[in-house]
């Protein structure tokens, strides 16, 4: 190949959504059939469907320089036509198993629709509830965030990455992305972080998402300590690669590279080009700079470092296009009515459903839930319990707002509610204002029922009229039922106060009536604890709901927690097991999560006053107990010391064990 043709595999173009239809209109005249016929683009992003792909990859198999395929990217991050919770849902669930379930959905039916890489998980630690995009992330815990992106990379991948279903996963975005400071941080800005807090807490989800054979890693589009991620070669090239040992693809977050000229730190694309293949950045999405360098007039020319650095960029692109199958099956599950067959089948719906139930957390409940069947009279009231774009939510890739099934659509099927009456009461999230009639029909309405759910919130947070509406409820229902909706995290108070019972339901998805549903009659029983701590008021440090809080149906007690023993010896053999046992004295059969923290009591740099390092979910029936176990070795209480270097320093240390942070017991732990 040349260096031209090199350079092509290195670039990625960027769309909106093309899908058989858009691309049907494309004429062959355009200027990115033209790319792909020269071999001047590699792969590209959000185009999908069997169609429009294989017209594409047909060009570049047919008319390329060397037929190389094309690889097809896609933003499948909470599922694909079938859209389950968003991310800081999922992880409320502390359920890996149940996250790599929806992962291999999502890969198929993306798969089915001609996509061979998704640009997920998301491996961010956030840090605070402001971000516009943190529902995207697993929350603000670096052990939890580990084990769900470890779920996502074995779900999209499998153990055999090309084979029927999978996808090629994306660890983003490195690194540090999470502790952004309040706004909008998508265009470019910048964190800064010390570097015993980016080992301890930013880099362990990116270090076991490698380690469980993710390919390809996703730059942050904020700059770290003043460097932009995409041309930071210590954290690139000399961090990811060389100490934690990934081999695979670096992908730009989208024309963060072309961003850097606006930042003034490249001169121009050639700048910016060669400042990212020296950090051994492989692909530039949606940009031209590594383009810029397949040019006559390039001064200084390339040297024959930096075509060595082409070359191997391009040879990690062309190892994964190997690696999904495309030089075998360049055309592979491109077929139409299996497409069809793939994509939100009853299969699908019933996970989607069964992840809505999963986890949504019950945040308050004084004896009003669960509801009775055939309760005579309930009062649905909010616009969000009809609006399938607020519960279908942000991210939601090929999802349907039409294959939403609403929380009013499910509880006005039989055997529910015998009268089920539902009023807007306020306006959406994104409406100004509604109308004083409309709040006046909801309050009669909720005077006249037994039950009122109140379903609130949306895309844009809380509305202060949705507020309004649940002071003039609290004064008109018998009982207040409060369902939450929203992306990230939320100040609470007054939503607690008013109101009966709490179900915080994140962006619930496709099957947001149904999951729902199931709850508030106990067909299924709450388990889900907050995967993040909530504020006490917005942009406040996070002190109202602490984190892994969740009630249930049931009711769990604790034993008594013991140690094998009280002390360990630092060989790096040794270990203590951590045992508790844990009743269901409720009425419920039911699932406690049962969590294990550390604390170092003394150390050479400041830790945390607890680090989560463990956690199981116990299914445990009406009556009967079961014993959490946990075992602690050497690696569970080292660090990244000053001179970021891994140690566990002798000293005392508390082991804790509970049903989430704020509720713990405690023994100590001696290291020798």
């Amino acid at each position: 190949m040349s260096v031209s043709e090199q350079l092509g595999q290195l670039a990625m173009e960027a769309s909106a959504v093309l899908d058989d239809v858009a691309l049907s209109s494309l004429p062959e005249s355009s200027p990115l059939i033209a790319d792909i016929k020269e071999g001047r683009v590699g792969s590209f992003s959000n185009v999908v469907g069997t169609v429009a792909i294989r017209r594409l990859q047909k060009i570049a198999v047919d008319q390329s320089p060397h037929g190389i395929p094309l690889l097809f990217g896609f933003n499948v991050i909470r599922g694909h036509r079938t859209i389950f919770p968003n991310s800081l849902a999922e992880a409320s669930s502390w359920d890996p198993g149940l996250a790599e379930r929806t992962a291999r959905v999502s890969a198929i039916e993306a798969d089915a629709q001609g996509v061979h890489w998704t640009f997920a998980p998301n491996a961010d630690v956030a840090r605070g509830a402001h971000q516009n995009r943190v529902g995207d992330t697993f929350g603000d815990d670096p052990f939890l965030t580990s084990e769900m992106v470890k779920a996502k990379v074995r779900g999209f991948q499998t153990s055999t990455l090309g084979g029927p279903g999978t996808l090629a996963a994306t660890l983003k975005h490195f690194v540090g992305y999470g502790a952004a400071p309040v706004g909008r941080v998508d265009s470019g800005g910048g964190v800064s972080l010390s570097p015993t807090d980016l080992f301890n807490t930013h880099l362990p989800p990116f270090v076991e998402g490698v380690a469980s054979g993710a390919r390809v890693v996703m730059t942050s589009p904020v700059d770290l300590d003043s460097v932009p991620m995409s041309l930071n070669k210590p954290m690139i090239s000399d961090l990811l690669r060389s100490r934690i040992g990934f081999k695979g693809v670096v992908l730009t977050s989208e024309s963060s590279l072309h961003r850097t000229i606006e930042q003034g730190v490249a001169r121009d694309d050639r700048d910016a080009g060669r400042k990212a293949l020296r950090a051994t950045v492989d692909v530039d999405w949606n940009g031209r700079s590594f383009r810029s360098l397949d040019s006559t007039t390039l001064a200084p020319p390339l040297n024959a470092k930096e075509k060595d650095e082409i070359r191997q960029s391009a040879r990690r692109v062309l190892e994964l296009k190997w690696d999904v199958g495309l030089f075998s099956a360049p055309y592979r599950n491109l077929d139409p009515e299996k497409e069809a067959s793939a994509l939100l089948t009853g299969d699908s719906r019933r996970l989607a459903r069964e992840a809505v139930a999963s986890s949504t957390v019950l945040l308050k409940n004084s004896g009003v839930l669960p509801l009775k069947k055939n309760v005579s009279s309930v009062a649905l009231i909010g616009p969000v319990a009809d609006d399938p774009g607020e519960l279908l939510g942000f991210s939601h890739a090929m999802g349907r707002l039409s294959e939403v099934h609403t929380i009013r659509e499910s509880l006005g099927q039989p055997g529910f509610c015998r009268r089920l009456a539902f009023a807007m009461g306020a306006p959406s999230a994104h409406e100004k204002r509604t109308s004083k009639a409309a709040l006046d029909e909801a309050l009669r309405i909720a005077k006249r029922s037994d039950v009122t759910i109140a379903v609130v919130g949306g895309a844009s947070g809380l509305p202060d009229a949705q507020v309004a509406m649940l002071r003039g409820l609290r004064k008109s229902a018998k009982k207040l039922v409060t369902i939450v909706v929203a992306a990230k995290p939320l100040a609470l108070k007054e939503v607690l106060d008013l109101s009966d019972a709490v179900l915080y339901a994140w962006e619930p998805g496709t099957e947001a009536g149904g999951g729902l549903r199931d709850l508030l009659f106990a067909d299924a029983i709450p388990s889900a604890k907050t995967s993040i701590s909530f504020p006490q008021a917005t942009d406040e440090p996070p002190a109202l709901i602490p984190f892994g809080f969740g009630m249930s149906y049931a009711k769990f007690e604790y034993g008594e927690m013991s140690l094998s023993k009280d002390e360990l010896v630092g060989d790096g053999a040794d270990f203590v097991t951590v045992r508790v046992a844990v009743k269901n004295v409720g009425a419920y059969d039911a699932s406690e999560i049962i969590q294990l923290y550390v604390r170092d009591e003394f150390a050479s740099i400041r830790r945390p006053a607890l680090q989560l390092k463990g956690f199981q979910k116990l299914a445990i029936k009406q009556g009967e107990g079961k014993v959490a176990e946990f075992r602690i070795g050497i690696d569970d209480l080292s660090f990244f010391d000053a001179r970021l270097e891994r140690v566990a320093e002798p000293g005392t240390f508390q082991m804790m064990v509970g049903p989430d942070s704020a509720h713990l017991a405690r023994k100590r732990l001696t290291l020798k």
